[in-house]
């Protein structure tokens, strides 16, 4: 087996150029080559007396690379993350599960309503939206959470127009603790 030579060390941020990546991926291709076993791996005290066990890496031509990769790199994401909507129904009670889902919407058919919420992680950001039914004026008797502190210190006052929605923002600041915000009423 020939030795196997670096063309070309890569630092962080910086661009790779595909000619330097195909000139090193075609070295190891070339000097690999069906040549690798464990007859021809060095030893070391960290690596068990079989090396190589079924196939490590499959290389055809084009430098194509299946089975379980890992790469030590930072990945970048420019994008937000869409959160799933959960239609939670409707009711006089309801616990929101933040496992599920980070929105929440709850139609209210009852004149007093419960609410509670299940899985929350410190520094979590959910929102709940409360909909009047067809028939309106309901909640008008509605148990928040405990530990909730709301902006303003003021717990506020559902809208209660049939067919109406209001929108609160939670977060999560404690086991237990949360920050409540009106993020928009009567819509």
């Amino acid at each position: 087996m020939g030795v196997i030579s670096k063309t070309k060390t890569w630092v962080d941020e910086e661009n790779v150029n595909y000619t330097d990546l195909n000139g090193n991926f075609d070295n190891v291709y070339n000097e690999v080559n069906g040549n690798l076993d464990n007859s021809n791996i060095k030893s070391s005290a960290a690596i068990s007396t079989s090396k190589i066990s079924g196939t490590a890496m499959n290389l055809s031509s084009d430098q194509s690379v299946s089975g379980v990769k890992t790469f030590n790199t930072r990945v970048v994401f420019n994008k937000a993350t869409k959160p799933t909507l959960e239609d939670n129904g409707s009711g006089s009670s309801e616990t929101f599960d933040l496992n599920e889902a980070n929105v929440h919407l709850y139609e209210l058919t009852s004149s007093s309503v419960t609410l509670s919420v299940s899985n929350a992680s410190v520094g979590q950001v959910f929102i709940v939206r409360l909909l009047q039914d067809s028939s309106g004026n309901r909640g008008t008797t509605l148990n928040w959470w405990s530990g909730i502190k709301w902006a303003g210190g003021t717990e506020p006052t559902l809208t209660t127009t049939a067919s109406k929605a209001d929108s609160f923002g939670f977060l999560c600041t404690a086991s237990g603790a949360y920050d409540g915000y009106i993020i928009g009423q009567n819509v």
